[in-house]
């Protein structure tokens, strides 16, 4: 709202600026008034001037409040969808714990059983894979909206949930393909030991730390919309 007082400003001082400079002649008697039906044709004038300038206001404050509402509505939903991503990822990373502790272990994975396991493990993924298509979505919509750049935030949770994926898809194919390729179930149980060390050399290893590490991830990115909307 104050920028476009400023705008409004400096028009009236250009203007004033420009008469000054072409040297306007005003007449004697300009501003005396013959009749009272000029002096009323001068207020009514006068009247649709202010009629016009309120008018305009109102639109601007109408336009900024209609702003304010689509930006706040759109960062609950952001907001929202990053809670859930955040417990998903949680959720996928634990499986990815078993899977782990698994391929560390002597045992090959009874293809029976795994069959019903995998099938509740890949929903799971599914499921995370949806909700980050949301996240995108909305991330889009807020660099779109708002010119905010939260592409780092947004990679670093993606890039830890990618890394529970692969622990995840990886076992999942040892525990139910039959070999087709020699050492193919050694190549994979080496394949999720690799992707798993990954939490283990950054100390993710715990249900703990990995919890702690990814609501901080999800925390730094809400302080960015946070300090956008509280600046807007």
């Amino acid at each position: 709202m104050s920028r476009d007082w400023v705008v409004w400003l400096g028009c009236f001082l250009l203007f004033g600026c420009g008469a000054v400079w072409a040297e306007i002649p005003i007449k004697n008697g300009f501003f005396i008034v013959n009749d009272v039906h000029d002096f009323f044709e001068i207020l009514g004038s006068l009247a649709t001037v202010v009629a016009v300038c309120v008018a305009a206001v109102s639109i601007n404050s109408w336009k900024h409040q209609v702003n304010a509402v689509a930006d706040l509505e759109l960062a609950r939903s952001l907001v929202f969808c990053l809670q859930r991503y955040k417990d998903q990822i949680i959720g996928v990373w634990v499986i990815a714990e078993f899977a782990a502790s698994q391929a560390k272990g002597a045992e090959t994975p009874n293809i029976e059983l795994s069959t019903l396991v995998d099938a509740g493990f890949e929903k799971e993924l599914d499921k995370l894979s949806a909700i980050q298509s949301e996240i995108k979505d909305l991330l889009l919509r807020c660099q779109s909206a708002w010119k905010l750049d939260l592409s780092t935030e947004s990679r670093n949770i993606n890039r830890f949930s990618e890394r529970c994926s692969l622990v995840v898809k990886n076992y999942m194919l040892l525990s139910r393909k039959t070999p087709v390729f020699p050492n193919m179930s050694v190549r994979l149980r080496t394949a999720v030991v690799n992707h798993w060390s990954w939490f283990e050399n950054n100390n993710f290893h715990t249900y703990e730390s990995a919890t702690l590490h990814v609501s901080d991830l999800v925390s730094r990115l809400e302080a960015r919309v946070d300090k956008k909307l509280s600046i807007a």
